[in-house]
């Protein structure tokens, strides 16, 4: 099965990391670019970032990735599965946002917006780099448990880990 393939959970950490990371600097160089439209007006880079959810998730993937390669093990299933829920809470949180700004605004759609921005106010392209993290942290924590439920039978099987069974 691909999941107990190690090449392909090696493969799968290094897409998450590579997706985390791209999400976290493309944030960032969104987020320098806006603070020099905003410096004009007086407005102070501190106030976009405390309630900017795509901060939080590009903080949440940075981490997880830094984790998946720190971590061993259930340390590591652990970490994936923590990050996974944590993000997708953030997602789940900004479209809620997004729908009650609609209602107080009374407003059926966000004018300008694509799909996706009426979804999740301010997302764009760069929310599907953090999608395929997320996707890929919940597949690789997956793989993981599979791998080490096959391993945990295996030494079952034929004998403990630390030797054989008496």
């Amino acid at each position: 099965m691909l999941l107990q393939n190690k090449t392909f959970l090696f493969a799968l950490r290094i897409f998450a990391t590579v997706m985390a990371m791209s999400y976290a600097l493309l944030f960032l160089f969104r987020l320098i670019q806006r603070y020099g439209h905003t410096q004009p007006a007086g407005l102070d880079i501190d106030l976009m970032i405390p309630q900017n959810p795509q901060f939080f998730i590009a903080l949440s993937l940075v981490t997880a990735a830094v984790s998946l390669w720190a971590f061993r093990d259930k340390g590591r299933i652990i970490a994936s599965v923590s990050f996974f829920v944590i993000v997708v809470v953030k997602f789940v949180l900004w479209a809620s946002s997004t729908r009650q700004i609609k209602i107080n605004t009374g407003l059926d759609a966000i004018p300008q917006a694509g799909w996706l921005g009426n979804k999740l106010i301010g997302a764009g392209w760069l929310e599907v780099l953090a999608v395929l993290a997320v996707l890929s942290l919940l597949a690789f924590a997956a793989g993981s448990v599979w791998q080490r439920r096959a391993e945990i039978a295996k030494h079952q099987h034929h004998g403990s880990r630390f030797g054989t069974v008496s």
